[in-house]
């Protein structure tokens, strides 16, 4: 059960989408921010149970990843659970491109515009060294990016 739920986003437009979508009510509320910044400076952490991480895998560098975790694990103690959704799999980076020129792309480059690309054992040693389990899980095979991107799940230890 989710009691409140606070959306951060570092692009103002798609918290304008959210917000009319997803009407911020007393249980729902937008935070525009980078999500570094946000896990550093909040207040409140104690407050908050799960996280969920969508689609912002491919723009953290594997040291902002590694801090993220660290500091989800450190400062919002009561965090239990933690999804990680939408990540590329370098593994199968080759699917993504079967139909497209290569484009010379780094898959390491955080600013890149197909931005860093993970294999799941990059994301479970990360996870364990912060203090997690981690289940790699896949994705429904009617997800249109299903055959090169996969989720993780991360619960506290």
């Amino acid at each position: 059960e989710i009691k409140k739920y606070t959306g951060v986003d570092f692009s103002s437009y798609l918290l304008e989408v959210a917000t009319e979508f997803f009407k911020p009510s007393g249980n729902i509320s937008y935070v525009n921010d980078e999500i570094l910044n946000f896990v550093n400076t909040t207040e409140g952490c104690g407050l908050y149970s799960k996280a969920l991480v969508y689609g912002a895998m491919a723009y953290l560098s594997r040291q902002e990843f590694s801090q993220l975790v660290d500091q989800l694990n450190n400062r919002f103690v009561n965090c239990r659970d933690i999804f990680i959704g939408n990540i590329p799999n370098k593994h199968r980076a080759a699917k993504f491109y079967r139909d497209k020129a290569d484009l010379g792309l780094n898959l390491e480059n955080p600013k890149s515009p197909i931005g860093v690309w993970w294999t799941p054992e990059e994301i479970q040693e990360l996870g364990h060294q912060s203090g997690f389990e981690v289940e790699v899980l896949t994705m429904p095979p009617n997800f249109y990016a299903s055959e090169y991107r996969f989720d993780v799940s991360l619960t506290r230890r």
